[in-house]
This record gives C-alpha cells, structure tokens and sequence, in this order.
C-alpha cells in the first residue's frame, strides 16, 4: 500500500524535479483503506503527497485519477482529470525535450474533497476559511518529463498555471503522477502563491 504524505521542504521558489518512480502498473486495484496523512514542517514548502485509488479512461479520452488519504482522522479526496487534448513543441530551439500542454482539472467528488480545501487552507495558513471546494477548476498544465497523454506510460511531472481573473490571482503548481508508486503529488513552486491556490480551489 502507498504511503500518503503531507510533508514540507525547506527554500522559497523550487525548480521542477522529476520524480523517479521505476516501472509502472499497467492498472491500479482499489485500496481497502485510505493511508493516513504524515506531516512535518522543516519550514519552507508544504507539499501533498495522495494515494492514488484509481485511474479511469473517460469516453471523451480524458484520464481521470481518483486520490484520497486520511488526515487527523478525516478522509479527503477529490479528482485530477487530464484532458483529452495535448499539444507538443520543443521549450527552446535545439531542446530534444518535447513540453505537452493541455488542460488539468481539479474536481471536487463531495464531502471529501470539502474536507481536502479546508486541510490546504490550514496547511497554507491562508486563513480564507473556505467551507467547500469549487467543483472544477481547469488549468492550463505544461510537462516537465514524461507524457500526460498517457499516464500508464510511466511517470509524469506537470507545472500547472492558474489564472483565474487576474494578476493578483496568478499562481503556479506542480501536480506529479506516479502510477507504479501510486501516488500524486501537489507541490509547490512558490509559498507565494499559496492564497491563490486556494482561492482557486474553493467553491462559493
């Protein structure tokens, strides 16, 4: 059973680090149980590692992964979908490195996933107070390395950018898959962005 984690990394703004995550499943069994939450704080980044509980190939494409874990005894969870739509090109001219960008969504599935908003916002200390999590939020997500247009092909590192109704509402985020190690990562890039993430991610 995968380890979920929440744990801190000390620094103020990260490069992208890629993930070494060994062979891949070719599909994922459902978890009796969700793994409970770890937390510690070595100031500096605040960084979410979840279970990964399933992995769906919708009708339209998309891939959608379903991620859950236990944190002082309550379950979150919510879905990250990667859509069906992918377009490639070098980040710099003689780069053999293909960056894919598409679309990500963050989807809310229920309580749990109201359970996951309020965990960020005390984890973040953004103090927003929110009461449920927005139940879509699509961004615009760039790969690091591996290939989002199929998750089963081994792992993939995603810088996410958010940019919901303006500067001030800007912000970036990597979001990571793992299918071998089943796990998918939430971490951070800037811990100045924390109160836009979460402005993002919650609902009304």
């Amino acid at each position: 059973m995968a380890a979920y984690e929440l744990f801190f990394l000390g620094g103020r703004r990260r490069k992208a680090v890629t993930p070494n995550m060994g062979s891949h499943d070719q599909g994922l069994e459902p978890l009796c149980t969700s793994p409970e939450a770890i937390s510690s704080d070595t100031a500096g980044f605040c960084d979410l590692d979840l279970s990964l509980d399933d992995l769906k190939r919708l009708s339209d494409g998309s891939q959608c992964l379903c991620c859950a874990g236990m944190y002082n005894g309550s379950r979150l969870g919510f879905e990250v979908v990667f859509g069906s739509v992918w377009q490639g090109g070098s980040l710099r001219p003689g780069n053999i490195f293909t960056a894919i960008q598409g679309v990500i969504t963050y989807r809310c599935i229920g309580l749990e996933s109201d359970v996951f908003i309020q965990v960020l916002d005390k984890l973040y200390q953004t103090k927003i107070g929110p009461r449920k999590m927005r139940r879509e939020a699509a961004v615009t997500g760039l790969s690091i390395s591996g290939d989002p247009r199929d998750l089963v092909s081994g792992p993939v590192a995603m810088k996410l950018f958010l940019e919901p109704s303006g500067d001030n509402d800007y912000a970036e985020l990597y979001t990571n898959v793992a299918l071998a190690a089943r796990r998918l990562e939430v971490h951070e890039k800037d811990a100045g962005y924390r109160m836009p993430i979460v402005r993002a991610l919650c609902g009304d």
